[in-house]
C-alpha cells in the first residue's frame, strides 16, 4: 500500500542580495517616503473543526502498567483555549506565528524557525542544513528580509566585539495582532469530544528520508494539506472506555491502539467565525502587499447557488457554506487530522495618515480614513504581489499545498505502515501524477 504524508514542503531558493535591506523607521516617517499605516480587521471562517490547546481544563488518565513497564497516560483536553471569562479565543501569538510562516513562504523570506537537528525517540540525531547560507534566519537588524522587516527578528546571544560581552540582537516588528475572539457562534459551539490519530514525530528512519535529501539538505518549509476526510475517532466510545479503565484499573488493548499517543479534544464546530485586528505602521508598498496577501491568501467560499460570498462584519455562523476551490489557511492543533482549515477575509480597513494625525480636527478622527471599495482595494494589493512572485517556484509550491479541494484521497499518518513502504512526498501540485506513478 502507498502512503502519502499529510504535509509537503515548499522548496527553498536563495534569497537575492537586494531583498535584504535596512528597515524603515517605526515612527516619524520621512515625508519623501511613501509609507503606510493603518488597521485591518479580519474574520476567520472555519471550514473544518478547530482546536487550540488550553492552558487549563486538561487531565491525564493513567493507563497503568503491563509486563513491559509504565504504559503512560492518555491526555484529555476538555476545553478550547480561553481567557478568564471562559470564552474561546485564538491567541494573538498563534495567529501571528501562522501568518508569518505563510508570509515567509510567499516571498521566499528567511527560515526564522529552522531547526538544524532532529532527535528521535531512539536517541538518534539527524542534522540538516540549508542549500544556501542566504536562507538562514536574519542576524543583523539593519539587513533584514521582507518578513523580518514587518514581523521583527531576534537572534541568539552573540559576542559584541567592542564590549566582549554576549548580547541579543533584535528588531521590533511593525505589526500588532489582537486575540481572535468568537464573532459568530451557535448556542453549543463545542463539538462532542473526539479522539485524534497518533500524534507524534515520525521515527528516525522515516524522518531522515522525509525532512532531508540523501546529502542532508533540508527539503523545505513544511505545510499541511487540507483534507476532505477528518482523521478522527468519535469519542463517546473512547470516553466510555477511559471511564471504565479509571473504575476497574484494567486497561485493555493499549499497545495496539496507542492510547498514550492519541489525545482526546473538544474542538469548535466548522462554521465558527473569529475576528481579530492587525495594526501596521510605516510599511513600504511592497510590504503592505505581502501582509495583505499573507492574511487572506486566496479563499473562495460560495453559497448554495454557486456564488462567491462577499464577507463582511455581519457574517453569521453557518455550517452550510460551500468551500470553493481556493487557497486557505491552517490554524491550531490537529492539522495532520484535517483540523484547523479556515478562510480568512479582511472585512474592515482604516488607514492612518501619520502626517495629519496631530493636525486634523476631531471631525476627521485624528488622521484615520476608511478605505472605500474595500474588496477591490484588497484584491489590487494581492494582484500586485502575485504579479511579482506568482511565477516563482516557492509561490507555486505553497499554492499547491494549501489549495482546497486538492483531490488527494490517499493520505495516511506517517506512523502507519511499514517504513519501507513510505515514499518521499510528491512535488507540490503534482500529487495526482505522483499517485498514478506509485500505482504502476
Amino acid at each position: 500500500m502507498t502512503y502519502i504524508l499529510p504535509y509537503n514542503f515548499v522548496r527553498l531558493q536563495p534569497i537575492p542580495a537586494g531583498d535584504r535591506k535596512k528597515p524603515t523607521s517605526h515612527g516619524n516617517p520621512d515625508p519623501d517616503q511613501e509609507l503606510h499605516s493603518g488597521r485591518l480587521t479580519c474574520r476567520i471562517i472555519c471550514i473544518s473543526p478547530i482546536f487550540i490547546l488550553p492552558t487549563n481544563h486538561t487531565r491525564s488518565v493513567s493507563l497503568g502498567w503491563d509486563d513491559n513497564g509504565n504504559l503512560g497516560s492518555h491526555n484529555i483536553y476538555e476545553q478550547f483555549f480561553c481567557l478568564k471569562n471562559d470564552f474561546p479565543v485564538i491567541p494573538a501569538s498563534s495567529i501571528k506565528g501562522s501568518i508569518r510562516l505563510v508570509a515567509e513562504a510567499l516571498c521566499n523570506g528567511c527560515m526564522s524557525t529552522f531547526a538544524e537537528s532532529y532527535e528521535s525517540s531512539r536517541d538518534h540525531t539527524h542534522r540538516y542544513h540549508l542549500t544556501s547560507n542566504s536562507i538562514y534566519s536574519c542576524s543583523e537588524p539593519f539587513n533584514l528580509c521582507p518578513t523580518c522587516r514587518i514581523f521583527g527578528m531576534a537572534t541568539e546571544s552573540q559576542q559584541n566585539n567592542q564590549t566582549k560581552s554576549n548580547e541579543k540582537l533584535f528588531y521590533r516588528g511593525k505589526l500588532e495582532f489582537s486575540h481572535a475572539r468568537l464573532a459568530a457562534i451557535k448556542v453549543d459551539y463545542f463539538e462532542d469530544p473526539i479522539m485524534l490519530p497518533v500524534m507524534g514525530n515520525p521515527r528516525a528512519d522515516v524522518a531522515v528520508k522525509v525532512y532531508g535529501d540523501n546529502i542532508g539538505n533540508a527539503r523545505g518549509r513544511k505545510f499541511y494539506y487540507h483534507r476532505h476526510d477528518l482523521q478522527i475517532i468519535p469519542s463517546p466510545n473512547g470516553y466510555d472506555t477511559l471511564k471504565r479503565w479509571e473504575q476497574t484499573k484494567q486497561p485493555r488493548n493499549i499497545r495496539g491502539f496507542r492510547w498514550n499517543m492519541r489525545p482526546t479534544i473538544r474542538p469548535l464546530h466548522a462554521g465558527s467565525i473569529f475576528e481579530f485586528d492587525v495594526e501596521y505602521q510605516s510599511l513600504e508598498k511592497e510590504e503592505l502587499d505581502l501582509l495583505i496577501t499573507a492574511l487572506e491568501l486566496f479563499p473562495n467560499l460560495i453559497d448554495d447557488q454557486g456564488k462567491s460570498i462577499v464577507p463582511d462584519s455581519t457574517m453569521k455562523f453557518n455550517e452550510d457554506y460551500f468551500v470553493g476551490e481556493g487557497v486557505y489557511h491552517k490554524f491550531g492543533y490537529g492539522k495532520p487530522a484535517g483540523l484547523g482549515s479556515a478562510a480568512c477575509y479582511i472585512t474592515h480597513w482604516r488607514v492612518l495618515h501619520l502626517q495629519n494625525r496631530y493636525q486634523a480636527s476631531p471631525a476627521v478622527d485624528g488622521g484615520w480614513v476608511e478605505v472605500q471599495n474595500l474588496r477591490q482595494a484588497v484584491e489590487d494589493h494581492k494582484n500586485k504581489f502575485k504579479n511579482v512572485h506568482g511565477s516563482q517556484t516557492y509561490f507555486k509550491d505553497l499554492m499547491a499545498i494549501l489549495r482546497y479541494p486538492h483531490g488527494i484521497t490517499k493520505m495516511q499518518h506517517i506512523e502507519q505502515g511499514d517504513p519501507a513502504e513510505q515514499h518521499l512526498p510528491p512535488v507540490p501540485g503534482k500529487e495526482k501524477e505522483w499517485l498514478k506513478e506509485q500505482e504502476k
